[in-house]
């Protein structure tokens, strides 16, 4: 399908598996990044390497897909309607200048 990446297509030459993970030099990363992205989109990490060694992890956020909305607790707490007025006398009586 055009515009869809072919994680596969990576050059096998410039990658390495390092304890059971794709290891790839800095060079292929930046020419295979959307590739790469892919590839960790679909569950598989990888390391970035310089001169072999591994420097950087890269892996997909397991951040939430939609935001959180508010009022989801909407029909689940009942806010009364004298709220914002609750307990001001008694607040007012322990701030008063008056001391007993």
């Amino acid at each position: 399908m055009p515009g869809e990446s072919n994680p596969t297509r990576l050059s096998p030459s410039s990658l390495v598996y390092l304890d059971k993970m794709l290891t790839v030099n800095i060079h292929e990363a930046k020419t295979q990044l959307s590739r790469l992205i892919a590839l960790a989109l679909k569950g598989e990490p990888f390391l970035i390497a310089k001169a072999g060694t591994p420097l950087v992890k890269v892996s997909a956020l397991d951040a939430p897909r939609t935001p959180k909305r508010l009022g989801f607790l909407s029909g689940h707490v009942k806010v009364p309607k004298d709220f914002n007025t609750m307990g001001s006398a008694k607040i007012a009586a322990q701030f008063s200048a008056e001391r007993p």
